[in-house]
């Protein structure tokens, strides 16, 4: 039962790193995110607060103000 449950957890989560930048975009009424990530890039170069719409949805909400007055570029 252990052994289903961590399997079923890990195709979760593997389900979720090739989708995560499409549910990312639905907050914002998009289906794709602008500026656009192209697969091959390094994920630390490209993602988290490097990416405007990703640092915005990773910003705690008392802070949003702050951060759209100087989002990242």
């Amino acid at each position: 039962m252990t052994s289903a449950l961590g399997g079923a957890r890990s195709d979760d989560c593997g389900s979720l790193k090739e989708l995560g930048l499409v549910y990312a975009a639905l907050p914002i009424g998009a289906n794709s995110l602008t500026p656009a990530i192209p697969p091959k890039t390094p994920k630390a170069a490209t993602r988290g607060f490097h990416h405007p719409i990703l640092g915005r949805l990773l910003c705690p909400a008392k802070y949003l103000v702050e951060f759209d007055e100087s989002p990242v570029e």
